[in-house]
Formats: structure tokens, C-alpha cells, sequence
């Protein structure tokens, strides 16, 4: 079964805001304990 292109596009979009969110988290706490 092909996924569509709009579910495409929301996984996609999904990763990225995850992936930013966890590098976001990260920085947060780099600098809490700077």
C-alpha cells in the first residue's frame, strides 16, 4: 500500500520538529550547566 504524499509530509515534519526538540532539550541543559 503507497503511502500518500500529505502522510509523507507529516511524518516528515513529525522527525523534524522531533529532531529540533531533542536538540533544543539538550542545548537547554548544556546551558543550565554551564
Amino acid at each position: 500500500m503507497p503511502v500518500s504524499p500529505s502522510r509523507d509530509q507529516l511524518v516528515r515534519f513529525g522527525r523534524v520538529l522531533f529532531e529540533y526538540g531533542l536538540t533544543a532539550s539538550i542545548y537547554d541543559v548544556m546551558n543550565a550547566y554551564k
